[in-house]
């Protein structure tokens, strides 16, 4: 059976560079001549457009809010299956989910659901020895959550990644994967509600290739891709189907425009489906 792959790339909070990194990773996986399966924790739909944008792969949302654990399992297995990793993006900070409860709809209790490692991304901006005060908050708030690894985001130069590194493995443990440096060009535009969506944008895709490559050197995607091995794939249950008739007489239109686009990729298959068939 061929080895599985996939990892949850959580954050301490929203802005710290959870989405540009993602992206860099998809990149530079592919280059690498992997199949990969981009996902995102929770509803959102701007972050899976811009994966899909960079990758040319449907994102999947990975919504415990939405979806029953077996059904959303089956579809997570069921979309793994057709690729070598799943590169999934957290959603705010690793804990946090529905209300005060960091084991519901959180990146960590996804993490657990699936049984994926997560990587935590923390800011290196302006910090050294703290840094890891910051990892060990996070290791200790769930001590049964599986940490396998560290990604330093925002660092000035080797000599501070050094330092970093140095902190967090000496008093947390966790090997540290490497570190993103600040890198122009590939920021994501923004608004009020969140991101500009990759519709609305013109995709340079030279520029995210070029900072994959840079990824390349300043990460151990040799350890990132071993840590991310799945012992077991998680075990899910479509549940009861719909007749073949059940929308009988129904009529369903789906909006997809330049101002309503927020479609997960099921709902458009579905939707084609039903075209196809002469029904919507």
């Amino acid at each position: 059976m061929a080895t599985r792959r996939a990892f949850i790339l959580a954050g301490t909070g929203s802005g710290c560079g959870k989405t540009t990194v993602t992206l860099g990773l998809l990149s530079l996986l592919q280059q690498r001549g992997m199949r990969v399966q981009p996902c995102k924790v929770g509803p959102d739909y701007l972050d899976t457009a811009w994966h899909t944008a960079i990758s040319g792969i449907a994102s999947r949302n990975l919504d415990s809010f939405m979806l029953p654990a077996p059904i959303l399992n089956a579809l997570f297995t069921e979309q793994l299956q057709q690729a070598d990793i799943a590169v999934i993006e957290g959603v705010m900070g690793l804990y946090d989910g529905y209300g005060t409860d960091p084991n519901y709809c959180s990146s960590a209790a996804m993490a657990k659901q699936l049984g994926c490692p997560v990587i935590l991304l923390v800011d290196g901006k302006a910090v050294s020895t703290s840094i890891a005060a910051t990892v060990m908050g996070f290791q200790h708030f769930d001590p049964a959550l599986d940490i396998a690894g560290v990604i330093v985001n925002r660092v000035n130069s080797d000599a501070h990644f050094q330092l970093l590194k140095s902190a967090i493995e000496r008093y947390c443990r966790v090997p540290v994967l490497g570190y993103v440096p600040r890198v122009e060009g590939v920021a994501l535009p923004e608004r009020h509600l969140g991101l500009v969506t990759a519709r609305e944008s013109v995709v340079n895709q030279q520029a995210w290739r070029d900072f994959a490559s840079l990824l390349g050197r300043t990460l151990d995607i040799d350890r990132l891709l071993a840590l991310s091995e799945l012992a077991a794939m998680p075990i899910g249950e479509w549940g009861e189907q719909l007749a073949a008739d059940a929308g009988e007489g129904l009529t369903l239109a789906l909006a997809d425009d330049e101002a309503f686009n927020f479609i997960t990729p099921i709902t458009g298959a579905a939707g084609a489906l039903r075209r196809e068939d002469g029904a919507l």
